[in-house]
């Protein structure tokens, strides 16, 4: 009896491992097909949204200068005009650290 327990143990730790090796594989497959697609997807999609009617009078890339991605903060983010310069910084300071926190920005920048 003590042997066939460890046959049936036997048998079950390979089974559970087979099975372990299967979904693996089945999730690795699925992740690059769905990889694969978004990628031919996104080609023919832009990258950001279209910029609709806006005003005019506010100098929006002055206050974005130096910021990476311009294109995506335009499409993204409402411009401000405050009369205390510091607090108008520090509103764009913050989107910047926001949307770098999105994604790897490079070695220049952490």
């Amino acid at each position: 009896m003590e042997g066939q327990n460890l046959v049936t143990s036997i048998f079950s730790r390979i089974s559970r491992e087979i099975r372990f090796v299967g979904s693996i594989a089945a999730m690795s497959w699925v992740a690059l097909y769905c990889n694969t697609s978004a990628a031919q997807d996104s080609a023919k999609e832009p990258v950001y949204p279209e910029i609709g009617p806006t005003t005019h009078f506010l100098d929006h890339d002055a206050s974005i200068a130096g910021f990476a991605e311009v294109g995506w903060y335009k499409a993204n983010i409402p411009f401000i005009d405050i009369p205390d310069t510091q607090i108008q910084e520090v509103y764009y300071y913050r989107w910047r650290t926001a949307h770098e926190a999105q994604k790897y920005t490079g070695a220049k920048n952490g």
